[in-house]
């Protein structure tokens, strides 16, 4: 038996993943902050991926998935001002997947707070993509 193509094997895992997610049957509404030109393109980067699956797409037309936006980070002046060198209004926190990572432009450099956990995957897909990591030891 072959080796499995690695970028295979990452889409038969995200599907399971996903599929996994999806009958849990969560109606909590994923919260999304759109205060960057990055930000927006994460959330359709996200919205692509969940209606590239069947169940996921019904989910999101039908309302079972649904989003809101997080008025604390989207609206008022701090949001609507130019973002930081590194192109982040803060640091990512919590964990960080490849979809975070596809989401930011190629050469981006994304900064990681201390709490941060980045997924193998996506250290690799930064890597591919040429996205600089940036650990900051303060929120």
């Amino acid at each position: 038996m072959g080796a499995i193509d690695p970028n295979l094997l990452r889409q038969l895992v995200s599907e399971a993943v996903r599929e996994a997610l999806a009958d849990r049957g969560s109606t909590s509404p994923e919260v999304v902050s759109i205060a960057t030109d990055a930000d927006l393109q994460r959330l359709v980067s996200r919205v692509v991926t969940l209606m590239e699956n069947p169940i996921t797409a019904a989910q999101l037309s039908s309302g079972k998935i649904a989003f809101k936006l997080d008025l604390d980070r989207s609206d008022g002046p701090a949001a609507r001002s130019e973002p930081a060198a590194t192109n982040e209004t803060s640091p990512l926190s919590g964990i960080v997947g490849e979809k975070i990572i596809n989401g930011a432009a190629h050469g981006k450099q994304l900064v990681l707070g201390p709490d941060a956990v980045v997924t193998p995957i996506a250290r690799d897909r930064a890597r591919e993509r040429g996205i600089s990591l940036i650990r900051s030891q303060t929120c």
